[in-house]
């Protein structure tokens, strides 16, 4: 099987490319952990592998439109 043929399957069974799936299960997870308050934004951004926490900040705020600390707090 091609890779752009396994895309496409993936595509038509899930509803999404694979990235954009990965994405979507990265957003819930990094929701789920940001939602714990034991754990600091640096302790869930080193969780998810992200080596910079700037890095994780600024791509859940291109995914959420909140930044990790609007997020929490609003879900506090």
């Amino acid at each position: 099987m091609s890779p752009s043929y396994g895309g496409e399957v993936f595509r038509k069974i899930y509803g999404y490319a694979p990235r954009q799936y990965l994405t979507k299960l990265k957003i819930a997870q990094d929701k789920r952990l940001l939602q714990m308050p034991d754990l600091s934004v640096i302790d869930v951004s080193e969780a998810l592998g992200y080596r910079d926490p700037a890095h994780f900040s600024r791509q859940f705020k291109k995914w959420t439109e909140n930044t990790p600390y609007q997020y929490r707090k609003s879900h506090q």
